[in-house]
């Protein structure tokens, strides 16, 4: 006849049962520190991207605020050599090197005030790309 204490039985079967969910406790975990590693990744992945197409943009951005500040120079050059008002306001085309720059000019006299009024609006990378610059020339009153 063999006499089993009560509580050494039941710790046995407790460590029996722990040491056969410890394999799934350490599979739980490494899958789900694999799922932070990855998601981790993939975030710093997307964050690289974006600064990449943000330094592109800035090329784009620096064309199209030398293409607005072309379109205020021309302006100001023909109100300034004598053109009249409809030239200022159809300032003849300028060839960039790049094709998908130009510029927009919306220019205005007040005779009140005496003063010139130039709205050049620079775009570049076929329009994605939009920078605007204004210059307001004033001459003293008579």
């Amino acid at each position: 006849m063999q006499i089993r204490n009560k509580h050494t039985n039941a710790k046995g079967s407790e460590g029996q049962a722990l040491q056969r969910n410890s394999g799934q406790v350490m599979l739980i975990s490494v899958i789900m520190l694999g799922g932070i590693l990855l998601s981790a990744a993939a975030i710093a992945g997307l964050l690289t991207i974006y600064q990449i197409r943000a330094a592109n943009d800035v090329v784009n951005s620096a064309k199209a605020i030398f293409a607005a500040d072309t379109g205020i120079e021309v302006v100001s050059w023909c109100f300034f050599k004598g053109c009249s008002p409809n030239e200022a306001q159809n300032p003849p085309a300028i060839p960039f090197d790049d094709a998908s720059v130009s510029f927009e000019v919306n220019s205005s006299i007040d005779p009140v005030n005496f003063e010139l009024n130039i709205v050049s609006r620079g775009l570049a990378a076929n329009g994605k790309a939009i920078r605007i610059l204004e210059a307001i020339f004033e001459t003293p009153a008579p």
